[in-house]
């Protein structure tokens, strides 16, 4: 075989090599001291220490250079490549992965020990319902409870048949319908065919007039509430009772502003309120005034201090209807259809008493009559829906100019005679100029005449004798007023 022999340390000049490609003949010492005269040696010849290039068989401990991690060719792997290859392998009994390994994903209902991939995972979990509030498609199907189980567990069909829900007399089978059959035939079945259906409808109340019976229960409307429906007995009693607003509101007050379902309202100011509309209520709503306080209350008629759909309507309407301080009471009742609150009944509560002035005391042609404040002990009326109470105290008041048989006093409160209204009162006077000096007389009215005032004559119509500071007049009387 051919054979390149090195030269060894001071051994002979490269030219004496032995080389195939050279084809040298020159002598050389063999390794076994046997000169070697020609490029091929036998095998026999070749030293023992010498490895083969094919197949080799080494001794001792033989080493190579160390090829790089993931290297994957014919090169000698050394124990060091293998140890490193060894460590970036997982072990096949239990081995611990790291990174993110993947493997293949298997079909949905594989069952087996093979890797179950996270899309494997996902997949299952979608063909699973939710423990809790699950929507089952398909048919699902449960474990039939013992017919007379009563707790949570499913109820299957066969439970709900088995709880005795069966036709007695049932149709013929060629018109039973069922899931089974699908069958849509109509089936007329009488009361008394399905099992305690007539027991049960005895115990319920028809919708059209239920004749309730024990204690029905419903639930209470809210107060002011006016419909259909029903009145339960907290509705009533909170109906019925009273709903009291209280104001001290002094001065003209336009549009007062109601409580929601008032009935009651008391007014306790300490001075004049004039009263000219309250917040609309709904239809058919009654409110009565109380006057509680110090000062009168005015309550104006048709006063467009207030809206339209606010204002008040008095029986009186020629002036405010009043109540006397801490008594008078009025009544109003809303009426949707005319959008006004409107007196229903009013009582001033006591008598009032008219501010004086001058010019309430008058006579007929040129004669006039003197009254000062200090010959005015009473003036003063009381007005009850529209009948109006009027007393008079005058003393030692005084006539003057061109002596005639009437003297007149204004109609207090302000107020006309109603229409067409006509009558007459007992008049006591004393005339120290007058033959007699004292007698009596009446006091007429009659609104086609006069609407304002009440006039007065002596009982024989005569003039009445001029005097100074010598005419006293008592009289009271009672008059409709409008």
């Amino acid at each position: 075989m051919p054979l390149y022999v090195p030269s060894p340390p001071g051994g002979a000049p490269a030219a004496h090599h032995l080389t195939h490609e050279t084809g040298g003949s020159d002598p050389v010492a063999a390794l076994d001291g046997s000169v070697l005269t020609t490029g091929t040696v036998p095998d026999a010849r070749l030293s023992a220490a010498i490895a083969r290039i094919a197949s080799p068989t080494f001794t001792g401990t033989p080493a190579a250079p160390t090829a790089g991690a993931g290297t994957s060719t014919t090169q000698i792997a050394t124990t060091a490549f293998v140890t490193v290859a060894d460590a970036l392998k997982a072990d096949l009994a239990s081995p611990a992965l790291t990174g993110s390994p993947t493997a293949p994903t298997q079909t949905p209902g594989d069952s087996s020990t093979k890797l179950a991939t996270t899309a494997f995972v996902t997949t299952a979990g979608a063909l699973k319902a939710d423990l809790a509030s699950p929507t089952f498609t398909g048919d699902p199907k449960a474990p039939t409870p013992a017919t007379a189980d009563n707790d949570t567990s499913v109820a299957t069909t066969a439970f709900v048949k088995a709880q005795g829900y069966a036709l007695a007399g049932a149709a013929p089978a060629a018109h039973h319908t069922s899931h089974e059959s699908g069958g849509t035939d109509a089936v007329t079945l009488a009361e008394s065919q399905v099992t305690n259906l007539t027991t049960d409808l005895a115990a319920k109340a028809p919708l059209a007039s239920p004749a309730l019976t024990g204690t029905p229960t419903a639930p209470t409307a809210a107060a002011g509430t006016n419909t259909t429906q029903v009145a339960t007995t907290a509705f009533v009693q909170g109906a019925v009772a009273p709903i009291t607003q209280f104001d001290g509101s002094t001065g003209t007050v336009n549009d007062f502003t109601l409580t929601t379902g008032v009935s009651v309202l008391r007014l306790t100011n300490a001075s004049l309120l004039t009263l000219t509309g309250l917040s609309a209520g709904v239809d058919g709503q009654e409110l009565t005034i109380i006057s509680s306080g110090a000062g009168r209350v005015d309550l104006a008629h048709q006063n467009t201090g207030s809206a339209a759909a606010n204002r008040l309507v008095n029986m009186a309407t020629t002036a405010p209807s009043s109540l006397a301080p801490s008594t008078g009471t009025a009544v109003y009742r809303y009426v949707a259809a005319s959008q006004r609150w409107r007196l229903i009944s009013l009582n001033q509560g006591a008598w009032i008493s008219q501010v004086y002035s001058g010019s309430d005391f008058t006579a007929a042609g040129s004669m006039t009559w003197t009254v000062d404040s200090g010959d005015l002990s009473v003036f003063k009326y009381w007005l009850k829906d529209t009948t109006l109470l009027v007393s008079v105290n005058i003393g030692a008041s005084t006539l003057g100019g061109t002596a005639s048989a009437q003297i007149n006093i204004k109609v207090p409160g302000g107020f006309s005679f109603a229409g067409g209204s006509s009558g007459r009162a007992f008049l006591s006077w004393n005339n120290s100029a007058d033959t007699p000096t004292a007698d009596v007389g009446f006091c007429a009215f009659n609104q086609s005449i006069d609407a304002t005032n009440l006039r007065c004559f002596k009982k024989d119509a005569s003039n009445w004798a001029l005097v100074t500071n010598g005419l006293s007049i008592f009289t009271t009387m009672q008059c409709e007023v409008g």
